[in-house]
C-alpha cells in the first residue's frame, strides 16, 4: 500500500515568493525599527557634572568649644563651578588665658583630595585657604579673648578645572582649631 504524498510545507510558486518577500520586507523593518531606537536609548547630555557630598564639622578641642552642634556644614550634591556651600559656627575660648587660634583642614578619607577647595575664616580673617590634600595656602591666626566668641565661616566648593575628580565622591571632612597661648 502506498501512502498518499506529504504535503510540502512550503507553498507553491506565486505564494512562495510573496512568503519570501514578506520575511525580507520584515528583516528590512526590523533592522530599520533598531537603527532608530539607538538614540533613544543614549542618556542625553546634560551638562551636568556629577555631584559630590561633602560634610563638614569643627573637630573637638581642650581650648575651644563650639556654641552649637559641631557640623558646620552638608552639602549632598556639590558640582563642579558652582557656588558651594557655607557653613558657619560660634566657639568660644573655655581657658583663662588669651589664645591664638588657626585652623587645619583634614578629610576622612582621599575621595575628594586635589578637588575640593575649602576656606575657613575667623570673624573675617583668614584661616586657612586650600584643596583638600594639599598644603593650604593663606593660613593666619585669630587672637581670641578668654571666654570670648567668634565666629567661624567655611566655605566648600569644587572649582570647575577639578570637577572631574570629584563626581559621585564624598567625604567628611574636619575642622581643627588648634590653640596656644598669645605671643607663644
Amino acid at each position: 500500500m502506498r501512502r498518499p504524498p506529504t504535503p510540502s510545507p512550503h507553498p507553491p510558486g506565486r505564494a512562495r515568493r510573496v512568503v519570501r518577500r514578506a520575511r525580507a520586507a520584515g528583516l528590512v523593518t526590523g533592522a530599520a525599527l533598531a537603527v532608530a531606537a539607538i538614540p533613544l536609548a543614549r542618556v542625553p547630555a546634560t551638562g551636568a557634572a556629577a555631584s559630590a557630598s561633602v560634610v563638614v564639622r569643627v573637630a573637638p578641642s581642650a581650648e575651644l568649644a563650639p556654641a552649637g552642634p559641631p557640623t558646620v556644614l552638608e552639602a549632598p550634591a556639590l558640582t563642579a563651578g558652582g557656588d558651594g556651600a557655607r557653613g558657619r559656627v560660634r566657639v568660644r575660648n573655655i581657658t583663662g588665658r588669651r589664645l591664638d587660634v588657626g585652623a587645619r583642614v583634614r578629610a576622612d578619607r582621599p575621595d575628594l583630595d586635589g578637588a575640593l577647595l575649602v576656606r575657613v575664616e575667623g570673624d573675617g580673617r583668614l584661616l586657612s585657604e586650600g584643596v583638600l590634600g594639599r598644603e593650604a595656602t593663606g593660613t593666619g591666626v585669630l587672637g581670641l579673648a578668654p571666654g570670648a566668641v567668634a565666629v567661624v565661616d567655611v566655605r566648600a566648593r569644587i572649582p570647575v578645572e577639578r570637577g572631574t575628580a570629584a563626581g559621585g565622591r564624598a567625604a567628611d571632612v574636619s575642622i581643627e582649631l588648634h590653640a596656644r597661648p598669645a605671643g607663644g
